[in-house]
C-alpha cells in the first residue's frame, strides 16, 4: 500500500506545494480556508477559497529517471502491451475513483510493471 500524503495546487496563485501539512476548511460564506504547505523546503501558509485548491493525492508510484512521485493529476509517458508482441507509447492522465487510482481508464495495478515519465 503506496504512503498515503498529498500535495496541493494553488490555482489562484498558480503554484503547487510539495507536502501539505495541514488544511483548515473555511465555512460555507467565501471564508478563506487556511492550507499549510511546503514549497521547496519551506513552509508556507495559503489563505485561499477552497475552490482554489485542488488537493492532489501520492499514488505510490516514481518517475523512472528522477524518481519524482507521481501525484494525481500527473500527465505519464508509458509503454503499454496492445498485443503480446506490440507495444504502444502513450501519454496519460492519472486520476482516481474512491476505491483505486487510475490511468487511461484502467486501474494503475494494470500498469504495475510499467516505468512512468512524469511529463509536464
Amino acid at each position: 500500500m503506496p504512503e498515503i500524503k498529498f500535495r496541493a495546487f494553488n490555482k489562484r496563485l498558480n503554484v503547487r506545494s510539495d507536502y501539505v501539512t495541514a488544511i483548515q476548511n473555511g465555512d460555507t460564506q467565501g471564508t478563506p480556508s487556511s492550507v499549510n504547505v511546503i514549497i521547496q523546503g519551506k513552509n508556507e501558509t495559503w489563505n485561499v477559497k477552497n475552490d482554489d485548491v485542488i488537493l492532489e493525492q501520492y499514488v505510490g508510484l516514481k518517475d523512472v529517471d528522477s524518481e519524482k512521485e507521481i501525484y494525481v493529476g500527473d500527465h505519464v509517458e508509458f509503454w503499454c502491451n496492445v498485443t503480446p508482441k506490440l507495444m504502444e507509447h502513450k501519454i496519460g492522465k492519472i486520476w482516481s475513483l474512491p476505491t483505486c487510482f487510475m490511468l487511461d481508464n484502467l486501474p494503475l495495478s494494470e500498469f504495475g510493471w510499467y516505468q512512468f515519465k512524469i511529463v509536464d
